[in-house]
């Protein structure tokens, strides 16, 4: 089980059946939404995610061809997405979530377009490399 919310709490969600892969993407949408070196994502099943407060606070926003990034229209938090290409799955943005009851569990890690890096010349500038 998963329960988020947005930072003023207008909106919160919750999934009833998220995946065990945590993805960090780094592509140039995933850091522009997300204000930082990348987004930490979940994919949850679509069947059993719902908006649980503030379903008309939701705006969607078409970032490419069917894919639908979704964020509160108050604070502007990014909230989750859905997609064509996954329909039966939302990906939730981990900085929103509250409980993730899973993580007691285990998670396995992925990174998507770590390449991109080089198109964001600041990151590994603000921690030290090992």
């Amino acid at each position: 089980m998963i329960e988020g919310s947005c930072l003023c709490g207008a909106v919160a969600y919750r999934a009833a059946r998220p995946g065990r892969t945590i993805t960090y993407c780094h592509c140039s949408f995933c850091r522009k939404t997300s204000g930082s070196a990348f987004s930490a994502n979940v994919r949850a099943d679509r069947d059993g995610f719902e908006v649980v407060r503030g379903a008309d606070r939701v705006n969607a926003y078409e970032s490419s061809p069917g894919k639908l990034r979704c964020s509160c229209s108050v604070c502007g938090s990014q909230l989750f997405a859905v997609g064509d290409k996954f329909p039966d799955q939302v990906i939730v943005r981990l900085g929103t979530v509250d409980r993730f009851d899973e993580f007691a569990d285990g998670v396995e890690e992925h990174h998507l377009f770590p390449e991109s890096e080089a198109d964001a010349p600041w990151v590994g500038h603000w921690a030290p490399r090992g």
